[in-house]
């Protein structure tokens, strides 16, 4: 139910980015941007967009995941707008319209990763109804978010706000922008990091699946489980048991698509 919500809510999001972009370059190029026109045809794009993506059925939802021809159609309308953006604002030198059109593009974009990330989710959560055992392995940074998640979010908001601050009193440059912004990514990184499934086709990170045949085996030390990556590189990921909620689970589950691997020593 939820990846029905937030495929609605990024629909809502794209539809009123991509038509206030519309309206920021047709009042724009004509003479001078309308704040009125842009927030009424940015209120009709977000009802729109929530007439045509509510109600989705989570199979309609999960096509926009993995083929090429429904990913580029969902991608279309923040692609169609930002390329009209950079038209006008290289056609049109003595008309400053590029930044508030490049925030509508912004809003068109990131509803539009909502709802590839609604169908990613969705499609995952298929594939873990459909495995018969199917297990949670820590991340990277679980135990990091486990104990300090509430202070990694009110750092990331912090780091927000300043970032905004920023960019509205400083020349908003794109070179200034990705600076400024960059910083996100670490709070973000930590907070949104998930934890790996085991499913039926291969190991699950985030949205995407990292297929069996990557990995040459498993190994159990004293205290940790451990993947071993196929290929010379032999590569490993090692996983701490006190954090795996049921290690005889995970162990059974992993026998049941990878062999041992070489022994593992602690």
């Amino acid at each position: 139910m939820w990846a029905q919500r937030l495929f609605t809510l990024g629909g809502c999001v794209c539809g009123g980015g991509f038509l206030a972009t519309v309206a920021v370059l047709v009042t724009g190029v004509a003479g001078a941007v309308r704040l009125p026109i842009v927030v009424a045809a940015g209120a009709v794009g977000v009802a729109v967009g929530g007439v045509v993506t509510n109600g989705t059925d989570e199979s309609t939802i999960r096509q926009f995941q993995g083929e090429l021809r429904p990913v580029l159609s969902l991608f279309s309308p923040a692609f169609l707008v930002t390329v009209a953006t950079l038209a006008v604002h290289a056609t049109t030198p003595g008309v400053d319209l590029f930044w508030p059109a490049m925030a509508g593009c912004f809003l068109a974009l990131g509803g539009t990763l909502a709802m590839a990330h609604a169908a990613e989710k969705r499609h995952i959560t298929q594939l873990e109804a459909e495995t018969p055992v199917s297990v949670r392995l820590p991340g990277r940074y679980t135990y990091i978010r486990r104990r300090y998640g509430p202070w990694i979010v009110v750092v990331g908001l912090s780091i927000a706000l300043v970032c905004g601050y920023s960019l509205w009193i400083v020349p908003r440059s794109l070179a200034w922008s990705s600076l400024v912004l960059a910083p996100l990514v670490i709070p973000y990184k930590f907070i949104l990091n998930p934890d790996q499934v085991v499913v039926r086709t291969g190991l699950v990170h985030g949205v995407s699946v990292e297929p069996w045949d990557r990995f040459g085996g498993f190994a159990v030390t004293q205290d940790h489980l451990v993947l071993h990556h196929a290929g010379p590189t032999r590569q490993r990921r090692r996983f701490p048991l006190d954090e795996i909620e049921d290690a005889r689970t995970a162990t059974y589950a992993l026998s049941q698509y990878l062999g041992p691997a070489e022994k593992e020593h602690a």
